[in-house]
Protein backbone atom coordinates (compact mmCIF):
# COMPACT_ATOMS: atom_id res chain seq x y z
CA UNK A 1 0.00 0.00 0.00
CA UNK A 2 2.81 2.39 0.92
CA UNK A 3 4.62 1.54 -2.31
CA UNK A 4 1.61 2.43 -4.47
CA UNK A 5 1.06 5.73 -2.67
CA UNK A 6 4.76 6.63 -2.93
CA UNK A 7 4.89 5.74 -6.63
CA UNK A 8 1.75 7.74 -7.39
CA UNK A 9 2.74 10.84 -5.40
CA UNK A 10 4.78 12.59 -8.16
CA UNK A 11 1.76 12.43 -10.48
CA UNK A 12 -0.48 13.87 -7.76
CA UNK A 13 1.74 16.92 -7.36
CA UNK A 14 3.06 17.72 -10.84
CA UNK A 15 0.11 17.23 -13.19
CA UNK A 16 -2.53 19.93 -13.55
CA UNK A 17 -6.19 19.05 -13.02
CA UNK A 18 -7.88 17.69 -16.14
CA UNK A 19 -11.50 18.34 -17.10
CA UNK A 20 -12.74 14.79 -16.44
CA UNK A 21 -11.20 14.87 -12.97
CA UNK A 22 -12.87 18.22 -12.31
CA UNK A 23 -16.31 17.09 -13.51
CA UNK A 24 -17.37 16.37 -9.91
CA UNK A 25 -17.46 20.16 -9.36
CA UNK A 26 -20.72 20.33 -11.34
CA UNK A 27 -22.47 18.49 -8.51
CA UNK A 28 -20.93 20.56 -5.72
CA UNK A 29 -20.52 24.20 -6.79
CA UNK A 30 -22.39 26.89 -8.66
CA UNK A 31 -21.77 27.78 -12.33
CA UNK A 32 -22.42 24.19 -13.47
CA UNK A 33 -24.99 21.50 -12.82
CA UNK A 34 -25.19 17.69 -12.75
CA UNK A 35 -26.85 15.92 -15.65
CA UNK A 36 -29.66 14.58 -13.46
CA UNK A 37 -30.54 15.20 -9.82
CA UNK A 38 -33.30 14.75 -7.27
CA UNK A 39 -34.97 17.64 -5.47
CA UNK A 40 -35.25 16.77 -1.78
CA UNK A 41 -36.48 19.16 0.93
CA UNK A 42 -35.66 22.19 -1.18
CA UNK A 43 -32.14 20.95 -1.96
CA UNK A 44 -30.56 19.27 -4.95
CA UNK A 45 -29.05 15.78 -4.70
CA UNK A 46 -26.85 14.94 -7.73
CA UNK A 47 -27.53 11.47 -9.14
CA UNK A 48 -25.89 11.38 -12.58
CA UNK A 49 -23.01 13.56 -13.76
CA UNK A 50 -23.36 12.24 -17.32
CA UNK A 51 -25.76 9.77 -18.87
CA UNK A 52 -23.39 6.91 -17.96
CA UNK A 53 -21.54 8.40 -14.95
CA UNK A 54 -23.07 8.35 -11.49
CA UNK A 55 -22.57 10.95 -8.77
CA UNK A 56 -21.09 8.64 -6.14
CA UNK A 57 -17.64 10.21 -6.44
CA UNK A 58 -19.25 13.65 -6.28
CA UNK A 59 -20.91 12.69 -2.98
CA UNK A 60 -17.53 11.58 -1.63
CA UNK A 61 -15.79 14.80 -2.63
CA UNK A 62 -18.58 16.98 -1.33
CA UNK A 63 -17.46 15.75 2.10
CA UNK A 64 -13.72 16.00 1.30
CA UNK A 65 -13.94 19.57 -0.02
CA UNK A 66 -16.00 20.64 2.98
CA UNK A 67 -12.84 20.30 5.09
CA UNK A 68 -10.06 20.50 2.48
CA UNK A 69 -10.04 23.10 -0.31
CA UNK A 70 -9.96 21.73 -3.88
CA UNK A 71 -6.50 21.24 -5.37
CA UNK A 72 -4.28 18.55 -6.78
CA UNK A 73 -3.62 16.84 -3.45
CA UNK A 74 -7.15 17.00 -2.03
CA UNK A 75 -8.53 15.74 -5.36
CA UNK A 76 -6.08 12.93 -5.98
CA UNK A 77 -4.85 11.62 -2.65
CA UNK A 78 -8.26 10.04 -1.79
CA UNK A 79 -8.38 7.98 -5.00
CA UNK A 80 -4.72 7.01 -4.64
CA UNK A 81 -5.52 5.77 -1.13
CA UNK A 82 -8.51 3.84 -2.51
CA UNK A 83 -6.23 2.20 -5.09
CA UNK A 84 -3.83 1.29 -2.28
CA UNK A 85 -6.65 0.00 -0.08
CA UNK A 86 -7.72 -2.42 -2.85
CA UNK A 87 -4.33 -4.18 -2.61
CA UNK A 88 -4.92 -6.11 0.63
CA UNK A 89 -8.35 -7.15 -0.69
CA UNK A 90 -6.65 -8.47 -3.82
CA UNK A 91 -4.01 -10.22 -1.69
CA UNK A 92 -6.66 -12.07 0.30
CA UNK A 93 -8.61 -12.93 -2.86
CA UNK A 94 -5.58 -14.49 -4.62
CA UNK A 95 -4.58 -16.23 -1.40
CA UNK A 96 -8.03 -17.84 -1.26
CA UNK A 97 -8.14 -19.03 -4.89
CA UNK A 98 -4.42 -19.92 -5.34
CA UNK A 99 -1.92 -19.75 -2.46
CA UNK A 100 0.09 -17.36 -0.29
CA UNK A 101 3.10 -17.12 -2.63
CA UNK A 102 0.83 -16.32 -5.59
CA UNK A 103 -0.90 -13.66 -3.51
CA UNK A 104 2.40 -11.92 -2.78
CA UNK A 105 3.47 -12.09 -6.44
CA UNK A 106 0.19 -10.85 -7.91
CA UNK A 107 -0.21 -8.06 -5.34
CA UNK A 108 3.37 -6.84 -5.73
CA UNK A 109 2.92 -6.69 -9.51
CA UNK A 110 -0.32 -4.74 -9.10
CA UNK A 111 1.20 -2.33 -6.58
CA UNK A 112 3.98 -1.36 -9.03
CA UNK A 113 1.96 -1.53 -12.25
CA UNK A 114 2.29 1.81 -14.12
CA UNK A 115 -1.28 1.79 -15.43
CA UNK A 116 -2.75 0.97 -12.01
CA UNK A 117 -0.60 3.48 -10.11
CA UNK A 118 -1.22 6.34 -12.54
CA UNK A 119 -4.95 5.72 -12.88
CA UNK A 120 -5.21 5.62 -9.10
CA UNK A 121 -3.37 8.92 -8.77
CA UNK A 122 -5.05 10.56 -11.79
CA UNK A 123 -8.57 9.14 -11.59
CA UNK A 124 -9.88 10.74 -14.77
CA UNK A 125 -11.58 7.49 -15.92
CA UNK A 126 -12.82 7.29 -13.25
CA UNK A 127 -11.72 3.75 -12.31
CA UNK A 128 -10.36 3.77 -8.73
CA UNK A 129 -13.75 2.99 -7.19
CA UNK A 130 -14.48 0.48 -9.97
CA UNK A 131 -11.39 -1.57 -9.06
CA UNK A 132 -12.14 -1.46 -5.34
CA UNK A 133 -15.77 -2.51 -5.80
CA UNK A 134 -14.87 -5.27 -8.27
CA UNK A 135 -12.16 -6.80 -6.09
CA UNK A 136 -14.24 -6.38 -2.93
CA UNK A 137 -17.29 -8.03 -4.51
CA UNK A 138 -15.28 -10.98 -5.82
CA UNK A 139 -13.67 -11.48 -2.41
CA UNK A 140 -17.07 -11.47 -0.69
CA UNK A 141 -18.43 -14.04 -3.15
CA UNK A 142 -15.38 -16.29 -2.74
CA UNK A 143 -15.81 -16.05 1.03
CA UNK A 144 -19.51 -16.82 0.58
CA UNK A 145 -18.60 -19.98 -1.33
CA UNK A 146 -16.26 -21.07 1.48
CA UNK A 147 -18.65 -20.25 4.33
CA UNK A 148 -22.10 -19.26 3.00
CA UNK A 149 -23.98 -16.40 4.62
CA UNK A 150 -26.67 -14.10 3.28
CA UNK A 151 -24.64 -11.03 4.31
CA UNK A 152 -21.65 -11.99 2.13
CA UNK A 153 -23.85 -12.75 -0.88
CA UNK A 154 -25.80 -9.52 -0.48
CA UNK A 155 -22.62 -7.52 0.07
CA UNK A 156 -21.00 -8.81 -3.11
CA UNK A 157 -23.96 -8.05 -5.32
CA UNK A 158 -24.59 -4.70 -3.63
CA UNK A 159 -21.03 -3.68 -4.58
CA UNK A 160 -21.69 -4.82 -8.15
CA UNK A 161 -24.78 -2.60 -8.23
CA UNK A 162 -22.99 0.42 -6.78
CA UNK A 163 -20.16 -0.05 -9.30
CA UNK A 164 -22.70 -0.05 -12.14
CA UNK A 165 -24.20 3.21 -10.88
CA UNK A 166 -20.72 4.69 -10.42
CA UNK A 167 -20.07 4.09 -14.11
CA UNK A 168 -22.38 2.19 -16.41
CA UNK A 169 -19.51 0.67 -18.42
CA UNK A 170 -19.12 -1.67 -15.44
CA UNK A 171 -21.72 -3.71 -17.29
CA UNK A 172 -18.76 -4.97 -19.36
CA UNK A 173 -17.24 -6.40 -16.19
CA UNK A 174 -20.53 -7.97 -15.10
CA UNK A 175 -20.99 -9.67 -18.48
CA UNK A 176 -17.36 -10.80 -18.40
CA UNK A 177 -17.80 -12.32 -14.93
CA UNK A 178 -21.04 -14.01 -15.98
CA UNK A 179 -19.27 -15.62 -18.94
CA UNK A 180 -16.30 -16.62 -16.78
CA UNK A 181 -18.66 -18.20 -14.23
CA UNK A 182 -19.32 -20.98 -16.72
CA UNK A 183 -15.74 -22.10 -16.08
CA UNK A 184 -16.54 -22.70 -12.40
CA UNK A 185 -20.09 -23.93 -12.98
CA UNK A 186 -19.54 -26.86 -10.65
CA UNK A 187 -18.96 -24.44 -7.77
CA UNK A 188 -21.70 -22.02 -8.81
CA UNK A 189 -24.49 -24.53 -9.45
CA UNK A 190 -25.24 -25.50 -5.78
CA UNK A 191 -25.76 -21.82 -4.90
CA UNK A 192 -28.42 -21.22 -7.57
CA UNK A 193 -31.48 -21.32 -5.33
CA UNK A 194 -34.55 -19.11 -5.32
CA UNK A 195 -33.61 -17.62 -1.96
CA UNK A 196 -30.09 -16.78 -3.08
CA UNK A 197 -31.35 -15.29 -6.32
CA UNK A 198 -33.75 -13.04 -4.40
CA UNK A 199 -30.96 -11.90 -2.02
CA UNK A 200 -28.49 -11.24 -4.84
CA UNK A 201 -31.00 -9.49 -7.10
CA UNK A 202 -32.38 -7.39 -4.26
CA UNK A 203 -28.94 -6.27 -3.10
CA UNK A 204 -27.88 -5.48 -6.67
CA UNK A 205 -31.00 -3.40 -7.30
CA UNK A 206 -30.44 -1.44 -4.10
CA UNK A 207 -26.85 -0.67 -5.11
CA UNK A 208 -27.82 0.36 -8.64
CA UNK A 209 -31.08 2.08 -7.61
CA UNK A 210 -30.07 5.65 -8.60
CA UNK A 211 -29.10 4.50 -12.10
CA UNK A 212 -32.28 2.44 -12.43
CA UNK A 213 -34.56 5.29 -11.33
CA UNK A 214 -32.79 7.65 -13.74
CA UNK A 215 -33.35 5.26 -16.65
CA UNK A 216 -37.01 4.88 -15.70
CA UNK A 217 -37.64 8.62 -15.47
CA UNK A 218 -35.65 9.17 -18.66
CA UNK A 219 -36.36 5.88 -20.45
CA UNK A 220 -33.10 3.96 -20.97
CA UNK A 221 -31.18 7.20 -21.63
CA UNK A 222 -27.92 5.66 -20.42
CA UNK A 223 -28.05 3.07 -23.17
CA UNK A 224 -29.83 4.86 -26.01
CA UNK A 225 -27.41 7.82 -25.96
CA UNK A 226 -24.09 6.00 -25.49
CA UNK A 227 -24.23 2.44 -26.81
CA UNK A 228 -23.51 2.01 -30.51
CA UNK A 229 -22.21 -1.35 -31.66
CA UNK A 230 -19.53 -0.83 -34.29
CA UNK A 231 -15.88 -1.99 -34.18
CA UNK A 232 -14.39 1.44 -34.87
CA UNK A 233 -10.60 1.92 -35.00
CA UNK A 234 -9.71 -1.76 -34.40
CA UNK A 235 -5.98 -1.13 -34.84
CA UNK A 236 -6.00 1.65 -32.24
CA UNK A 237 -7.87 -0.57 -29.78
CA UNK A 238 -5.36 -3.37 -30.22
CA UNK A 239 -2.49 -0.91 -29.80
CA UNK A 240 -4.03 0.58 -26.63
CA UNK A 241 -4.55 -2.91 -25.21
CA UNK A 242 -0.85 -3.72 -25.70
CA UNK A 243 0.36 -0.31 -24.49
CA UNK A 244 -1.82 -0.37 -21.37
CA UNK A 245 -0.61 -3.86 -20.50
CA UNK A 246 3.05 -2.85 -20.84
CA UNK A 247 2.49 0.49 -19.11
CA UNK A 248 3.49 2.82 -21.96
CA UNK A 249 0.03 4.21 -22.84
CA UNK A 250 0.39 7.51 -20.95
CA UNK A 251 3.61 8.73 -22.58
CA UNK A 252 2.73 11.81 -24.63
CA UNK A 253 -0.69 11.87 -22.92
CA UNK A 254 -0.06 12.54 -19.24
CA UNK A 255 3.34 13.89 -20.22
CA UNK A 256 4.11 16.37 -23.02
CA UNK A 257 5.56 14.90 -26.24
CA UNK A 258 8.20 17.64 -26.54
CA UNK A 259 10.65 19.48 -24.27
CA UNK A 260 9.11 22.93 -24.56
CA UNK A 261 11.11 26.18 -24.55
CA UNK A 262 12.47 25.51 -21.04
CA UNK A 263 13.15 21.79 -20.43
CA UNK A 264 12.89 20.83 -16.79
CA UNK A 265 15.88 19.63 -14.78
CA UNK A 266 15.94 17.69 -11.51
CA UNK A 267 16.46 19.89 -8.48
CA UNK A 268 16.49 17.29 -5.69
CA UNK A 269 18.76 14.34 -5.00
CA UNK A 270 15.81 12.01 -5.64
CA UNK A 271 15.17 13.61 -9.03
CA UNK A 272 18.87 13.40 -9.91
CA UNK A 273 18.89 9.72 -8.95
CA UNK A 274 15.81 9.16 -11.12
CA UNK A 275 17.57 10.74 -14.13
CA UNK A 276 20.72 8.69 -13.47
CA UNK A 277 18.73 5.44 -13.37
CA UNK A 278 16.99 6.39 -16.61
CA UNK A 279 20.32 7.06 -18.33
CA UNK A 280 21.81 3.81 -17.07
CA UNK A 281 18.85 1.71 -18.22
CA UNK A 282 18.09 3.45 -21.54
CA UNK A 283 14.92 5.11 -20.19
CA UNK A 284 12.56 2.20 -20.99
CA UNK A 285 9.01 3.22 -21.83
CA UNK A 286 7.45 -0.18 -21.23
CA UNK A 287 7.53 -3.01 -18.72
CA UNK A 288 7.67 -6.75 -19.40
CA UNK A 289 4.13 -7.23 -18.09
CA UNK A 290 2.52 -7.33 -21.55
CA UNK A 291 4.78 -10.13 -22.73
CA UNK A 292 4.40 -11.92 -19.39
CA UNK A 293 0.61 -11.79 -19.73
CA UNK A 294 0.75 -13.29 -23.24
CA UNK A 295 3.20 -15.99 -22.14
CA UNK A 296 1.07 -16.86 -19.10
CA UNK A 297 -2.09 -17.17 -21.21
CA UNK A 298 -0.28 -19.49 -23.67
CA UNK A 299 1.12 -21.54 -20.78
CA UNK A 300 -2.23 -21.95 -19.00
CA UNK A 301 -2.86 -25.47 -20.48
CA UNK A 302 0.15 -26.64 -18.48
CA UNK A 303 -1.91 -26.02 -15.35
CA UNK A 304 -4.51 -28.63 -16.31
CA UNK A 305 -5.26 -30.90 -13.39
CA UNK A 306 -3.95 -28.45 -10.79
CA UNK A 307 -5.78 -26.18 -8.37
CA UNK A 308 -4.59 -23.13 -10.34
CA UNK A 309 -6.14 -24.16 -13.66
CA UNK A 310 -9.70 -22.93 -13.24
CA UNK A 311 -8.81 -19.59 -11.59
CA UNK A 312 -6.50 -18.95 -14.55
CA UNK A 313 -9.10 -19.92 -17.14
CA UNK A 314 -11.76 -17.93 -15.27
CA UNK A 315 -9.53 -14.84 -15.47
CA UNK A 316 -8.75 -15.37 -19.16
CA UNK A 317 -12.43 -15.75 -20.07
CA UNK A 318 -13.36 -12.68 -18.01
CA UNK A 319 -10.69 -10.58 -19.71
CA UNK A 320 -11.65 -11.79 -23.19
CA UNK A 321 -15.36 -11.15 -22.64
CA UNK A 322 -14.75 -7.65 -21.20
CA UNK A 323 -12.41 -6.62 -24.00
CA UNK A 324 -14.60 -8.03 -26.81
CA UNK A 325 -17.43 -5.79 -25.60
CA UNK A 326 -15.11 -2.77 -25.74
CA UNK A 327 -13.87 -3.78 -29.16
CA UNK A 328 -17.36 -3.92 -30.64
CA UNK A 329 -18.63 -0.74 -28.95
CA UNK A 330 -18.17 2.48 -30.86
CA UNK A 331 -15.95 4.92 -28.98
CA UNK A 332 -14.86 2.37 -26.35
CA UNK A 333 -11.62 0.50 -25.79
CA UNK A 334 -9.49 3.19 -27.40
CA UNK A 335 -8.37 4.76 -24.12
CA UNK A 336 -6.32 3.55 -21.16
CA UNK A 337 -9.13 4.06 -18.63
CA UNK A 338 -11.31 1.58 -20.56
CA UNK A 339 -8.65 -1.09 -21.05
CA UNK A 340 -7.71 -1.03 -17.38
CA UNK A 341 -11.11 -2.48 -16.50
CA UNK A 342 -9.44 -5.81 -17.41
CA UNK A 343 -7.29 -5.41 -14.28
CA UNK A 344 -6.29 -7.36 -12.21
CA UNK A 345 -7.28 -10.61 -13.94
CA UNK A 346 -4.07 -10.86 -15.98
CA UNK A 347 -2.04 -10.87 -12.77
CA UNK A 348 -4.04 -13.85 -11.51
CA UNK A 349 -3.07 -15.72 -14.70
CA UNK A 350 0.62 -14.84 -14.25
CA UNK A 351 0.57 -15.85 -10.58
CA UNK A 352 -1.27 -19.08 -11.42
CA UNK A 353 1.31 -20.09 -14.04
CA UNK A 354 4.13 -19.34 -11.62
CA UNK A 355 2.69 -21.95 -9.22
CA UNK A 356 4.22 -24.53 -11.60
CA UNK A 357 7.65 -22.97 -11.13
CA UNK A 358 9.83 -23.73 -8.07
CA UNK A 359 9.73 -21.04 -5.42
CA UNK A 360 13.08 -19.33 -5.97
CA UNK A 361 12.84 -19.08 -9.78
CA UNK A 362 9.21 -17.94 -9.48
CA UNK A 363 10.15 -15.17 -7.06
CA UNK A 364 13.06 -14.18 -9.31
CA UNK A 365 10.75 -13.95 -12.34
CA UNK A 366 8.26 -11.87 -10.37
CA UNK A 367 11.06 -9.59 -9.15
CA UNK A 368 12.21 -9.10 -12.75
CA UNK A 369 8.67 -8.14 -13.82
CA UNK A 370 8.29 -5.74 -10.88
CA UNK A 371 11.68 -4.18 -11.65
CA UNK A 372 10.61 -3.57 -15.25
CA UNK A 373 7.43 -1.89 -13.96
CA UNK A 374 9.43 0.36 -11.66
CA UNK A 375 11.83 1.31 -14.47
CA UNK A 376 8.89 2.26 -16.71
CA UNK A 377 7.44 4.39 -13.91
CA UNK A 378 10.84 6.01 -13.42
CA UNK A 379 10.84 6.92 -17.13
CA UNK A 380 7.49 8.65 -16.56
CA UNK A 381 8.99 10.67 -13.71
CA UNK A 382 11.93 11.70 -15.91
CA UNK A 383 9.61 12.50 -18.82
CA UNK A 384 7.32 14.55 -16.58
CA UNK A 385 10.21 16.50 -15.07
CA UNK A 386 11.91 17.16 -18.40
CA UNK A 387 8.92 17.63 -20.75
CA UNK A 388 6.23 18.73 -18.33
CA UNK A 389 2.57 17.75 -18.42
CA UNK A 390 0.51 17.04 -21.51
CA UNK A 391 -1.98 19.64 -22.78
CA UNK A 392 -4.97 18.14 -20.96
CA UNK A 393 -3.06 17.99 -17.67
CA UNK A 394 -1.19 21.26 -18.05
CA UNK A 395 0.14 22.83 -14.87
CA UNK A 396 -0.65 26.22 -16.46
CA UNK A 397 -4.21 25.74 -15.16
CA UNK A 398 -2.88 26.73 -11.71
CA UNK A 399 -1.41 29.96 -13.07
CA UNK A 400 -4.66 30.63 -14.91
CA UNK A 401 -6.59 30.19 -11.68
CA UNK A 402 -4.33 32.64 -9.85
CA UNK A 403 -4.74 35.24 -12.61
CA UNK A 404 -8.52 34.88 -12.79
CA UNK A 405 -8.84 35.05 -9.00
CA UNK A 406 -7.14 38.45 -9.02
CA UNK A 407 -9.07 39.94 -11.94
CA UNK A 408 -12.23 41.93 -11.36
CA UNK A 409 -13.82 40.95 -14.65
CA UNK A 410 -17.64 40.87 -14.43
CA UNK A 411 -17.71 37.89 -16.80
CA UNK A 412 -15.17 35.20 -17.76
CA UNK A 413 -15.83 33.14 -20.91
CA UNK A 414 -14.12 29.85 -21.78
CA UNK A 415 -13.70 29.48 -25.54
CA UNK A 416 -12.38 25.91 -25.74
CA UNK A 417 -13.12 22.52 -24.21
CA UNK A 418 -11.19 21.55 -21.09
CA UNK A 419 -11.05 24.86 -19.22
CA UNK A 420 -14.43 25.49 -17.58
CA UNK A 421 -14.71 22.56 -15.16
CA UNK A 422 -11.17 22.91 -13.83
CA UNK A 423 -11.63 26.62 -13.05
CA UNK A 424 -15.01 26.00 -11.40
CA UNK A 425 -13.37 23.39 -9.17
CA UNK A 426 -10.32 25.45 -8.25
CA UNK A 427 -12.42 28.55 -7.55
CA UNK A 428 -15.12 26.54 -5.71
CA UNK A 429 -17.68 28.09 -8.04
CA UNK A 430 -16.60 31.61 -7.11
CA UNK A 431 -15.74 32.92 -10.57
CA UNK A 432 -18.38 34.56 -12.81
CA UNK A 433 -17.56 32.05 -15.54
CA UNK A 434 -19.57 30.88 -18.54
CA UNK A 435 -18.78 28.54 -21.41
CA UNK A 436 -18.74 29.42 -25.10
CA UNK A 437 -17.14 26.24 -26.41
CA UNK A 438 -20.39 24.25 -26.56
CA UNK A 439 -22.32 26.99 -28.42
CA UNK A 440 -19.37 27.30 -30.84
CA UNK A 441 -19.75 23.65 -31.79
CA UNK A 442 -23.37 24.27 -32.84
CA UNK A 443 -23.26 27.96 -33.76
CA UNK A 444 -25.70 27.44 -36.62
CA UNK A 445 -28.56 27.14 -34.11
CA UNK A 446 -30.28 30.50 -33.43
CA UNK A 447 -30.29 30.18 -29.63
CA UNK A 448 -26.53 29.51 -29.60
CA UNK A 449 -25.84 32.42 -31.94
CA UNK A 450 -27.76 34.66 -29.57
CA UNK A 451 -25.75 33.35 -26.62
CA UNK A 452 -22.43 33.92 -28.42
CA UNK A 453 -23.48 37.43 -29.45
CA UNK A 454 -24.36 38.24 -25.83
CA UNK A 455 -20.97 37.00 -24.63
CA UNK A 456 -18.92 38.77 -27.31
CA UNK A 457 -20.65 42.10 -26.73
CA UNK A 458 -20.69 41.88 -22.91
CA UNK A 459 -18.93 44.85 -21.35
CA UNK A 460 -15.61 43.92 -19.72
CA UNK A 461 -15.85 40.19 -20.49
CA UNK A 462 -12.56 38.24 -20.44
CA UNK A 463 -12.17 35.30 -22.82
CA UNK A 464 -9.90 32.30 -22.27
CA UNK A 465 -8.69 30.07 -25.10
CA UNK A 466 -5.88 27.60 -25.55
CA UNK A 467 -2.88 28.68 -27.56
CA UNK A 468 -3.21 27.51 -31.14
CA UNK A 469 -0.86 24.55 -30.66
CA UNK A 470 -2.80 23.36 -27.61
CA UNK A 471 -6.40 23.71 -28.77
CA UNK A 472 -8.61 20.79 -27.75
CA UNK A 473 -11.35 21.63 -30.28
CA UNK A 474 -9.24 22.59 -33.29
CA UNK A 475 -10.16 25.94 -34.82
CA UNK A 476 -12.40 27.06 -31.96
CA UNK A 477 -10.50 30.35 -31.47
CA UNK A 478 -10.61 31.17 -35.19
CA UNK A 479 -14.31 30.34 -35.31
CA UNK A 480 -15.04 32.64 -32.37
CA UNK A 481 -12.97 35.47 -33.89
CA UNK A 482 -14.84 35.14 -37.18
CA UNK A 483 -18.17 35.28 -35.34
CA UNK A 484 -17.02 38.37 -33.42
CA UNK A 485 -15.74 40.02 -36.60
CA UNK A 486 -19.17 39.65 -38.17
CA UNK A 487 -20.51 41.68 -35.24
CA UNK A 488 -17.81 44.30 -35.69
CA UNK A 489 -15.55 43.18 -32.82
CA UNK A 490 -11.85 42.31 -32.79
CA UNK A 491 -9.79 40.49 -30.11
CA UNK A 492 -7.45 42.47 -27.85
CA UNK A 493 -4.73 40.43 -26.03
CA UNK A 494 -4.67 40.69 -22.24
CA UNK A 495 -2.35 37.97 -20.91
CA UNK A 496 -0.63 34.72 -21.86
CA UNK A 497 -0.34 31.97 -19.25
CA UNK A 498 2.61 29.63 -19.65
CA UNK A 499 3.26 26.22 -18.16
CA UNK A 500 6.36 25.26 -16.19
CA UNK A 501 8.23 24.56 -19.43
CA UNK A 502 7.40 27.94 -20.98
CA UNK A 503 4.65 26.82 -23.35
CA UNK A 504 1.97 29.50 -24.05
CA UNK A 505 -0.93 27.24 -23.08
CA UNK A 506 -3.67 29.79 -22.33
CA UNK A 507 -4.41 33.11 -24.01
CA UNK A 508 -6.64 35.67 -22.32
CA UNK A 509 -8.22 38.43 -24.42
CA UNK A 510 -11.14 40.83 -24.73
CA UNK A 511 -13.26 41.85 -27.68
CA UNK A 512 -13.38 45.51 -28.63
CA UNK A 513 -15.58 47.14 -31.21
Amino acid sequence: MALTVALGWPFVKRLGIEVDEALIAAGIYERAAPWYSWRIAGGELPIMMLTYLGALKTWMYNAVFAIWAPGQVSLRLPTLLIAAAALPLFFVLVNRILDRRSAWIATALLAADPAYVMNGAIDFGPVALQHAFKIGALLLLVEYHRRPSAAKLAGGFFLFGVALWDKAVFVWVLVGLACASLVIWREVRPHLTGRNFAIAAGAFLVGAAPLIVYNIQRPLETFTTTVRLAPDNPHIKLLLLARTLNGSAAFGYFTAPDLGPHPGVPTTWLGQASFAIARATGEPWSSLLGWATLAAILATPLLSGTRAFRPAVFSIVAMAAIWIQMFFTNGAGGAMHHVILLWPFHLVVIAAVLTRVPARPAVAMAALLAASELLALNSYYVNLTRNGAGARWTDASNGLHRFLSQTKAPLIVTADWGILETQILLSEGGLPIEDASAPLRAAERPEFREQLARLVTAEGALFIAHGEAYEQAAGSRAKLNAFAAALGYAPQPVQTIQDRNGRPVFEIFRYRR
